[in-house]
This record gives C-alpha cells, structure tokens and sequence, in this order.
C-alpha cells in the first residue's frame, strides 16, 4: 500500500490517495521545505528530476513564512525582498517545474533498500513508506535556551515564538518585552515586535559588544530600545506568569556582579540565544557527524555538500547556522548536485552552476572593514536639494541601493561586502536607496529647505503614519528627544514594499542628528 501527494496551494492540508499496486518512487525526496530545501527541489526538479518536498508546517518557506523583513545579499538574488515574498515566489516556481510537497507530516527515519533509500513519514493519523533514489536534508535549526530563576513560568518564550505569534498569526505575544540576546534574531524580532505596537524594555547581551549587524542595533536604538551588554537575565519574577524580570551586569566569565541588579517591568521574557542545527535525523541515517568551526555539531559534507552516506545532501541551518540567502545558495548547490549524482544532468554543464554558487557563498560570508560614517553639513550645504546619507558602514555583503539607483549615484562594486559609496553631484534625491535599503541606514538631507531649516528623509515602516503638517518629536541615534520636527511629505515609492519615505524639517543645527521620530507619539487621526 503506497500513496503520492499534492497540495492546493489555497487549501491547507494534504491529500493522500491510495495506489494499491506499486509504491510511488521519486528521484529526490527533500526533507524541510524551508529556504534551503525549496532552492533544492527547485533547481532539481528544474534539471528534469522527480521531486517530493516534505514539510511538518502547513505552507512552505520554513522561516520565510514570518520573516516581513528585507533580506541582505546580491540584490540579483533576493536582497531587498521580504521574506514572506521569497516564500510565495520559490514555492510557485517549485511547483511549476513539477515539483510535489507533502505538508503536515513528518519525517521520522531514513533507511537504506538496496540502491535506494527508504523514507518514512507520519501526520499523527496515518505513516507512509517512500521510495527515493536520494534525499536532500534541510531540517534547519532550533532555538537554544538558557536556565535562570523563574525560566519556565509562562511567559517566557523564544524569539521564534514571539515572531510565529506576532507575523504569522497576528497575536501580539505581550504588552512589554525583555529580549534576551542581540544577535541579528534578537535585533530583527524587536524591531518587528514594535512595529506590532509592543513595547521593548530592554535587549540584554551578555557578551561585550551587539552580536548582530550594527545597522540592525542601530535600527532598534532609533526606536528608544536601549541594549545593554555585558548584562544579563538573573530570574523572572510572578506567580503565575511573568509580571517583571531582573537583569544584572556580568564579569568576565559571565557570571552576575552583585550589587548591579536592575529590575524590568515586563510581562513577556523573549529567549535569542542561538540556534542548533537539528541532526538527528542525520545521525540516525548514519551521517557522520564533525564538529565545525563554530563548535557546532553538523554532518560531514563533501565540497558539493553530499553526506557521507551516499545519495544524501544537506543544506542550510542543519549543515551550519547561517543567514537565509547562505541557505538558498546551499541548496541552488544541491539542487544541481543530485541532478549530477543521478545522472539526470551532466557534470561538465552543472558545475559552472555550481561554481558560481560557491563564489557567491564565500562572497556572502565576507565581511567587509568597518568605517565610520559621519554627517558634514558644509559639504551639504553646497547642494540646493536633497542628497543622500549614507550610515552604513559595517561591510555587510549587501547591495539592493546600488542596483535601485536611478542616477548611477551609489557604488558598492564587484565585492559586496565594500562600503557603499554615494556621488553626491549624481544623486538626484529621489529616496530609492532609502527605501531599498534592507538596514534602513540611508537618508536624504536637504540643508537649504530654508533659511534656518533642514529637510530629512528617513524610512519608515510603522503604523499609524504621520499627517502632511503634523509637528512630531524628532529623535536622535539613540531614540532620545531632540527637537519638535513638521512632517513635510510622506512619499509611497514604487517597488518600495511598504517602506514608506519620511520627510521632516528640523532647525539646521541638527540635520545631523536627528534621525528618526518617536512613534509613540503620532497622531491615528
């Protein structure tokens, strides 16, 4: 008794039916339909291969299902699209190119018949056997946790969590949030959770300085979310659930300083500490295991990214904790890999593909020299309009504001790790690079709005939006008050996906400070 699949792509749920005769066999079974899994199944399936994706959620897209912001990398790839977009577009071209999902169900064992694999998967009510010449790993990785006082009170929940709650089921997971830990999860989930309308008391970081990207920090501190390093959590205060939370500085072996304890009103304690790639299934197949330079546990992997059990890949989080746009290019790699191993494709025209794909991998996991970045009014004011500030000085590999640029004015170069560059005689201040910008780390200034004010344009992603003539607060690097701001224009660029352009005017004096405005205070009318 065997069974094949389909999905209705509006109709969650899986459609099992039954063939008495004959099991149904695939070329490739890809395990884990999230960003590495759906990039291999689609490159197979595009190379002439039969392909079933399973999947235990019930839509494809794995974390690109909640992940609303814009992605860094190659903008020729997918920089400067929300990852919610990516999940749509890399299902539909999956399933154009003939690839079957199996969604809601689980794989629990893979074992080896003969030349072939088999796959065993189960829902809760019904198991099924399935037959495949090679299966692709792309399980991810799941969210550690960290013991204190109080650490399993309800209430204290992942920052995966928190973001399921808040982007995918549009239930806010509290009112005020302590986030523990300031990797790019931890930054990127707070920045989301207030724009759900839930206040941010504090991000904790025990190590000395931010873990994610400093445009991330940046983006947080502008909201008034103050990050603590060198800090914290001690324990979570309540009876029944969380009603505060109490941090504390840490010495050098991370241990809390007495005496520097500081409590926080919060009704939700949110965990970022790290992920682990989920190997077990790996393992139990008999993939040998190493231990990565990350201390990471993850299976052994040739340069193609084959296990050591032949027919069995692996790609993204499960094979190394990276970025989404690292995991998609795993598994362009491994969608053409199996392709090869099967016979399906040759080698000598895949591995221009696959060459090409590494290249951007090692790209993408570059990171170019820090620069500070710094605002010279002078050279402003020798400008009639608005011009371009750049603030990102970090050399992350990304590049959306040089390819968005009408007039050419943003260099960034063959390695996308360089700092961005802007040509303030070609800018033309149309804002593209502001709203394109995945860290929101671009501005406009205008030092001749008039005679004694300055215009900046800033982007902005919360609701409500600020009248045309409303007077606002405007707040400077660190969300602190700087100076009462009148909204001038609010601008909807094309292709800007809801990143709206602000533009406010604010005395000359401190056109090179404020840079952005305090939310809590607009106006819903």
């Amino acid at each position: 008794m065997a069974y094949y699949f389909s999905w209705n792509h509006r109709i969650i749920g899986v459609v099992a039916k039954r063939r008495e005769k004959s099991m149904k066999e695939y070329d490739v079974v890809v395990i884990g339909a999230g960003p590495a899994g759906l990039a291999a199944a689609n490159k197979a399936a595009a190379n002439g291969a039969s392909v079933l994706a399973i999947d235990s959620n019930l839509s494809p897209g794995g974390q690109l299902v909640k992940q609303i912001h814009k992605f860094f990398g190659s903008a020729d790839i997918c920089a400067g699209t929300r990852g919610i977009r990516l999940a749509d577009k890399f299902y539909d071209e999956a399933r154009k190119n003939g690839c079957q999902f199996m969604l809601g169900a689980s794989v629990y064992a893979i074992e080896r018949d003969g030349e072939d694999y088999m796959v065993y998967a189960g829902d809760g009510s019904k198991t099924w056997r399935i037959r495949t010449k090679t299966a692709v790993l792309a399980l991810g990785a799941s969210e550690n946790a960290i013991a204190f006082d109080g650490w399993t009170k309800p209430g204290v929940i992942t920052a995966g969590a928190a973001q399921t709650l808040v982007n995918q089921y549009r239930v806010l997971c509290g009112k005020r949030v302590l986030m523990v830990g300031s990797g790019n999860v931890g930054l990127i989930v707070s920045y989301q959770l207030t724009q759900a309308g839930i206040d941010i008391a504090a991000i904790v970081e025990a190590a000395p300085a931010v873990g994610g990207y400093e445009v991330h920090a940046n983006k947080v501190r502008r909201a008034g979310i103050p990050i603590y390093t060198s800090t914290t959590i001690v324990s979570a205060e309540g009876e029944g659930s969380v009603t505060g939370a109490v941090i504390a500085k840490v010495d050098r072996n991370f241990q809390p300083i007495k005496g520097t304890e500081k409590r926080l009103d919060v009704d939700t304690i949110c965990i970022s500490v790290g992920l682990s790639p989920l190997i077990k299934l790996a393992a139990s197949c008999g993939c040998e295991l190493i231990r990565n330079s990350k201390r990471e546990t993850v299976p052994k992997l040739d340069d193609c990214l084959m296990t050591s059990c032949p027919g069995i890949f692996a790609a993204g989080d499960m094979a190394g904790v990276e970025e989404a746009s690292i995991a998609l290019e795993e598994g362009a790699i491994v969608g053409n890999a199996v392709s090869v191993y099967l016979g399906i494709a040759k080698e000598e025209d895949k591995k221009p593909e696959i060459d090409e794909a590494k290249a951007r991998l090692e790209e993408l996991r570059a990171r170019g020299e820090k620069r500070a970045t710094r605002f010279n009014a002078a050279l402003y004011e020798r400008y009639s309009g608005s011009k371009v500030v750049v603030e990102c000085g970090q050399g992350i590999p990304c590049n959306p504001c040089e390819k968005y640029c009408p007039a050419h004015a943003i260099h960034v170069g063959e390695e996308i790790t360089n700092n961005p560059e802007a040509n303030l005689d070609l800018c033309v201040g149309c804002g593209k690079c502001v709203v394109a910008c995945p860290g929101m780390a671009y501005f406009l200034i205008n030092m001749n709005y008039s005679e004694v004010k300055a215009e900046i344009g800033m982007p902005y992603e919360y609701l409500p939006v600020p009248l045309e003539g409303s007077v606002v607060r405007g707040l400077d690097r660190n969300g602190e008050y700087v100076c009462d701001a009148e909204v001038t224009r609010v601008q909807k660029l094309k292709d800007a996906d809801s990143t709206l352009l602000l533009k406010i005017s604010v005395p000359k004096e401190y056109a090179g400070v404020v840079r952005a405005i305090d939310r809590k205070k607009v106006s819903a009318e």
